[in-house]
């Protein structure tokens, strides 16, 4: 069974999830990487606990995993997607943003995306997680 305890997001939100995106998140940013945005995420992410259920193998996990981060992202005021671009592009700055305590909290909260998108980067895709270039860009760090 898939290991949820280093997904710092997902470990705690165990029970039936059915839902596909609940939120429109087209039209919002990236989560900053402030103390202020992470606390509003993390939040939200209360609010969601108990929403995944252990009995599911590890691609419905993922999958399921994944779309929750995005509700969870786009119910805070933010784009998972707008997230993960930001946070990539800010890789190849002199002094990333998102570096840092804040932004380690932020990477641990999109872990499963992450796993996701190693995993099953055309899936990731497909649930809206990230942008081709993206994708790329993510690629390009991890060479």
């Amino acid at each position: 069974m898939f290991n949820l305890k280093p997904l710092g997001l997902c470990a705690c939100l165990l029970m039936p999830f059915s839902t596909v995106i609940a939120c429109d998140d087209s039209q919002l940013g990236p989560v900053p990487a402030t103390a202020e945005a992470i606390t509003a995420v993390k939040q939200v992410m209360q609010s969601h606990k108990g929403e995944l259920d252990n009995s599911m193998n590890d691609e419905e996990m993922l999958d399921k995993g994944s779309q929750l981060t995005r509700t969870i992202f786009c119910e805070a005021g933010y784009s998972l997607k707008a997230t993960w671009a930001a946070w990539a592009q800010d890789q190849w700055s002199e002094q990333p943003a998102y570096d840092g305590p804040n932004g380690m909290a932020l990477r641990n909260m999109m872990s499963i995306s992450a796993y996701m998108i190693e995993t099953n980067p055309q899936q990731a895709l497909a649930l809206g997680l990230i942008d081709e270039a993206t994708l790329a860009e993510l690629k390009a760090l991890s060479e």
